[in-house]
């Protein structure tokens, strides 16, 4: 739970750097909506909105997933309220996340460049 409300307060913390806030938003993001490590590596960026109610998209090819599956896509819900000490983290980062990268990327997130100021245009 500490390190849950550790990533919060990181998130929301405009003086840490660009890259480490949105990889700690993905993290609560795959936390919070229960998704596996690897559920996040062929997602589209615009298949996945903030909405009132929170975090919503869509899993369009993971290990239950995909074209030549019987199940074509899955869900995804992150509740707004899903929170610990930090109630903003979820907008502040999803807006943190979608200016990083080209939007229309088949990958959730890049890789952070070493300075972790900016992004590479390679997944993470």
């Amino acid at each position: 739970m500490i390190v849950i409300a550790a990533l919060e307060a990181y998130v929301t913390d405009g003086d840490m750097p660009l890259g480490l806030r949105v990889v700690a938003w993905a993290r609560l993001i795959k936390v919070f909506a229960s998704l596996r490590w690897d559920d996040v590596q062929s997602v589209r960026p615009r298949d996945f909105q903030l909405r009132d109610s929170g975090v919503v998209g869509r899993l369009v090819q993971t290990k239950t997933s995909g074209p030549e599956k019987r199940i074509k896509e899955l869900p995804v819900f992150s509740p707004v309220d899903s929170d610990m000490i930090r109630n903003d983290w979820m907008p502040v980062g999803f807006a943190l996340w979608q200016t990083i990268g080209d939007g229309g990327r088949d990958f959730f997130l890049p890789r952070p460049k070493a300075d972790f100021l900016s992004f590479a245009k390679n997944p993470a």
